[in-house]
């Protein structure tokens, strides 16, 4: 007799991190707003700067006319840091918009 409850999960079957699904849809949510500022003109360039895995999730999600102002991206979690540490990493990258 063949049971069918219980037992072994499906190679098919997605094992999600709830706290990446959850980023996932933040970035989702994130470009939906960066994409709608963009439209309207907003801002003339945006600096991206996020961990690397939200970084990768949030490229996946901005539109075309988004990705034509960013004028840098680093991807490194400053969470931890302290501002000074931060203003370091800010003040070492050249982030150069366009010229006002």
């Amino acid at each position: 007799m063949q049971s069918f409850g219980g037992g072994a999960r499906s190679g098919m079957e997605l094992q999600t991190d709830p706290a990446e699904l959850e980023e996932d849809r933040f970035a989702h949510r994130l470009a939906e707003h960066l994409g709608k500022a963009a439209h309207l003109n907003e801002f003339q360039s945006l600096v991206l700067i996020a961990a690397p895995r939200f970084l990768g999730s949030l490229r996946q999600e901005i539109t075309p006319l988004v990705k034509t102002k960013i004028v840098g991206e680093m991807p490194k979690n400053l969470k931890a840091m302290g501002a000074a540490e931060i203003q370091k990493h800010l003040d070492d990258a050249d982030f150069a918009g366009p010229e006002q």
